[in-house]
């Protein structure tokens, strides 16, 4: 099948993810609400595993030309897709070590231009307030107290949660039934699934923070 890879393709699909998963996330509260928390966990899934797809099109939209392994397959293959979204919060793991150092990085260098001259600070007040922009969102990204680990152990068997939130099953003669998921259970993945979308929404904030440094730089550089 031929793409139409004109200059929004990826990122009207991205746009269309997000705003779908956001619904179901919305949705899983709702049915909350009214205590049905089986179906509410199953929908949370769900929503992450779009958020999962709007990462992998924004990634898509900033480097059409690039090779993502499994890329067609997180559109239908649900083993797939789980296994991307294992991996997916793995990387924001090791993202939030890379924030960190970022940080460390940037404080100083801002507090020592802030010690230059006025005239200094007003000549470069452009790229000193793009690096304070910078080092504000790298601190907001970087705060987080979720465990990682925790939400990994979630998604090893969030296919098999997300079946019993929507059917009737049965172990060892006992019925595993959607009502017998608990409030906990779901404000749990409730939380998990918040960070995940967020996630996908920062890949977007990092490509253009990037774009408009560079661009930046560049008019800097003609000047």
């Amino acid at each position: 099948m031929t793409i139409p890879l004109y200059d929004t393709y990826w990122k009207e699909g991205y746009d269309l993810a997000i705003q779908n998963s956001k619904s179901l996330f919305k949705i899983s509260e709702n049915a909350a609400l009214g205590n049905e928390f089986g179906i509410a966990c199953s929908l949370n899934i769900l929503s992450a595993e779009e958020a999962l797809k709007a990462s992998f099109l924004i990634i898509k939209h900033y480097n059409p030309k690039g090779q993502i392994n499994e890329f067609d397959k997180i559109f239908k293959d649900h083993k797939i897709k789980h296994e991307q979204l294992k991996q997916f919060v793995e990387f924001q793991d090791k993202m939030q070590i890379q924030l960190k150092a970022q940080i460390a990085i940037l404080e100083p260098l801002i507090n020592l231009a802030r010690q230059m001259s006025k005239e200094t600070q007003e000549k470069n007040k452009t790229d000193l307030f793009s690096l304070e922009e910078t080092l504000t969102w790298l601190k907001q990204r970087s705060k987080t107290k979720l465990n990682f680990g925790e939400i990994l152990n979630w998604l090893k068997n969030a296919n098999n949660i997300k079946n019993r939130g929507f059917y009737l099953d049965r172990q060892n003669d006992k019925w595993l039934a959607p009502q017998n998921i608990t409030i906990e259970k779901y404000d749990m993945e409730k939380l998990y699934t918040k960070a995940i979308i967020e996630y996908a929404i920062s890949i977007e904030e990092l490509f253009v923070r990037l774009n408009t440094e560079k661009n930046s730089r560049e008019r800097n550089r003609n000047q």
